[in-house]
């Protein structure tokens, strides 16, 4: 047992340290779970009173959940935020192989968000949308994603009118960032829906991170209240999240629920605790007052809801 409480502390202080090779960088979506291997090692250390074995646990989770207290700290918001103004905000990957539309309007009709942004939406599924039609009169229609042959891509779904639509490429890929310009109360701000591709492969974590930087660079040139949503497919853990965070002044969903709701992640569905949560709510300019994780059926994500108050002045 202590072979293997210092081989979780080594793979720990592996990830943490050299975390820009491929294979480290794919574990840091997992400092929570090398952190329950430590808390195994230090309760099974104290219950047979063998305290190196117990120091080698505190150890491993000390270094596991400080890297995830650092993400749970609150961002700074830009300019006074109105208490009663506010906008919910829906992001869902839908599963490309689902079928179930009309699970999907029920589940939006109960939650009842203003505006939904969604992934791995196949030409399918963007024909049946027209059922939500009279929830979400405005919408941005799929766009293929090129030139990757997935036949799906992203969408966004509002009850405020639609003033302006983008579709900048990220990582040379065109359809897996779809934004749209909202009039709320008079006053215009984005919301976007992105997908970003698996980083379980070297070339498919390069590819995430020539995304994110894409993303990051579009956030930046977009001026006011701005909310980002998705599948990125990473933790906010990783370092390219860390970078995308830090560059642009995000602040995350994660940072406006309970601490212990880290536990709690998004993909599988099948599995609500301890499972990766690589959906995310993020917003520039304004506040997320609350934010929950939301089981819809028919997908292999759960999708997260958010509230964002907006600034008094848009």
């Amino acid at each position: 047992m202590v072979a293997g409480g210092i081989a979780v502390l080594v793979v720990s202080l592996f990830v943490m340290q050299w975390n820009q090779w491929w294979a480290a960088n794919l574990l840091t979506n997992f400092h929570l779970h090398l952190a329950i291997a430590g808390f195994a090692v230090g309760v099974a250390g104290a219950v047979w009173k063998r305290w190196l074995q117990l120091g080698i646990g505190v150890a491993i989770i000390v270094a596991n959940l400080g890297l995830i207290a650092s993400q749970l700290s609150t961002s700074s918001q830009a300019g006074p935020i109105s208490e009663d103004k506010t906008i919910r905000v829906m992001t869902l990957n839908v599963l490309y192989a689902n079928s179930d539309v009309a699970s999907l309007r029920r589940r939006l009709v109960d939650l009842n968000p203003d505006v939904v942004l969604l992934q791995e939406v196949t030409f399918r599924w963007d024909h049946a949308l027209r059922v939500m039609d009279d929830v979400y009169p405005y919408r941005v229609r799929l766009t293929r994603a090129q030139p990757l042959l997935d036949q799906h891509g992203t969408v966004v779904l509002s009850r405020f009118p639609i003033v302006e639509t983008a579709r900048p490429d990220i990582g040379t890929i065109h359809g897996q960032l779809t934004a749209a310009r909202v009039s709320v109360d008079g006053h215009a701000l984005w919301v976007a829906s992105a997908h970003l591709v698996k980083p379980n492969t070297k070339d498919g974590q390069a590819l995430q991170k020539m995304q994110l930087r894409d993303v990051a660079q579009w956030v930046e040139r977009q001026d006011g209240l701005l909310v980002l949503g998705g599948d990125f497919n990473s933790t906010l853990y990783t370092p390219q999240m860390e970078q995308l965070v830090e560059q642009t002044g995000l602040t995350a969903d994660i940072q406006a629920t309970p601490w212990w709701r880290v536990a709690f992640g998004t993909y599988p569905a099948w599995l609500p605790v301890f499972s990766l949560k690589i959906d995310h709510i993020m917003t520039r300019g304004g506040a997320i007052k609350g934010a929950a994780i939301v089981e819809v059926p028919g997908s292999d994500h759960r999708g997260v809801i958010a509230t964002v108050s907006l600034p008094k002045v848009l």
